[in-house]
């Protein structure tokens, strides 16, 4: 217990340094860097790297992740047209079981490139919309691009496009696939599937 308690304690203190880039009303690089330096911090503290440590760092990781990305709009735009067909509980639904698959995904590719170094290459802003274009250097470059709206006088990562190519796309790609050959009932088994069941409910529309 008091173990936990200390990295509890660590957890609350890097997200507490970190969120001083909320007092003000950021820019798109600035919200962006600040959410990555927040998850890099938790993924870099030795206290948290420990084995029995790593329910904690992902929980708080996950917590960061949360507060940057627009799950909903990410998963509106992954399921595309089939978006205007599903009644507003299917839509939540979906929201909640795809907002878990990509979390678990984008939580997993940061912690096996928390070594790498990250350098913020420009800003595209148009408007409620921006692109952020960044390198990320190990033993290759690669190019990471997010786009960004604002919300809420808050700036979102809606979509990400490593090496050019989007994730969201990527995604919509397959669901429609899945959609097309079967049928949402079955796209929605696969999802709770890859989920361990989150979010899960006794309908299962058609």
């Amino acid at each position: 217990m008091k173990g936990s308690g200390r990295l509890l304690a660590v957890v609350a203190g890097i997200l507490l340094l970190a969120s001083v880039h909320d007092v003000h009303a950021a820019g798109p690089t600035e919200t962006l860097q600040g959410n990555v330096d927040k998850v890099l911090s938790l993924l870099r503290d030795p206290g948290l790297a420990k084995p029995e440590a790593t329910f904690i760092r992902r929980a708080a990781v996950r917590q960061v992740v949360d507060g940057a990305l627009d799950f909903p709009a990410m998963a509106e735009r992954a399921l595309g047209r089939y978006w205007n067909l599903r009644t507003p509980e299917e839509r939540a639904e979906f929201v909640s079981l795809f907002s878990a698959l990509l979390e678990s995904v984008y939580v997993g590719e940061i912690e096996r490139n928390a070594d790498q170094s990250i350098t913020y290459l420009k800003e595209l802003k148009t408007g409620d919309a921006a692109m952020v274009q960044t390198k990320i250097a190990g033993k290759t470059e690669t190019r990471v691009d997010y786009r960004m709206h604002e919300r809420n006088g808050r700036w979102l990562v809606y979509d990400v496009a490593v090496g050019g190519l989007s994730i969201v796309d990527n995604f919509r790609s397959q669901l429609q696939r899945i959609l097309r050959d079967s049928s949402y009932a079955v796209l929605l088994d696969k999802l709770r599937e890859a989920t361990g069941g989150l979010a899960a409910t006794p309908s299962e529309p058609r």
